[in-house]
């Protein structure tokens, strides 16, 4: 009976080692970023330094006056935990549908209550009716977006 366990347990070892030769070697996530999805941005200052996620809101803001004449907006195509599952997420999107739109999407990191993650945005646009154009076009493609005011960095939000 222990001489069968041993046995399994050596197969398992080996089978393993055998299928860690076939993986692809260790990259960066940059190198793999650059690679795999060559039709977004990588804002990768918000890497280190998060944009606040209430800052994004476009919904708190929309009817108010707190609105500065300077903000840009955008649409949030999706909100992620990884870097990997926002680049699986942008390679959802129709390559097609990139080629054809003058803005190029942007990946960046916000945070809120010590929590972070990645959004998938596509932006800036200089109006929220410019925005509202580009979100009848996505919706026309099945793309599900919302508004939001397009990320400043934290020196300009707690202004």
């Amino acid at each position: 009976m222990m001489k069968g366990v041993g046995i399994l347990a050596l197969t398992l070892v080996a089978v393993g080692v055998g299928f860690s030769l076939y993986l692809p070697p260790h990259a960066s996530n940059g190198t793999i970023l650059k690679e795999l999805v060559p039709h977004f941005v990588l804002i990768e200052d918000s890497l280190e330094t998060p944009y606040p996620a209430d800052t994004l809101r476009h919904s708190l803001h929309v009817f108010s006056s707190t609105i500065a004449d300077d903000s840009e907006y955008g649409l949030q195509l999706g909100i992620f935990g990884s870097l990997e599952d926002a680049v699986a997420g942008s390679n959802a999107i129709p390559n097609k549908l990139f080629t054809t739109l003058p803005i190029t999407p942007a990946i960046f990191k916000v945070e809120s209550d010590q929590r972070q993650w990645l959004v998938l945005a596509l932006g800036p646009f200089k109006t929220n009716n410019e925005s509202l154009r580009y979100q009848r076009l996505l919706t026309d493609h099945y793309i599900d977006s919302s508004s939001i005011l397009w990320p400043t960095t934290k020196e300009a939000a707690s202004e």
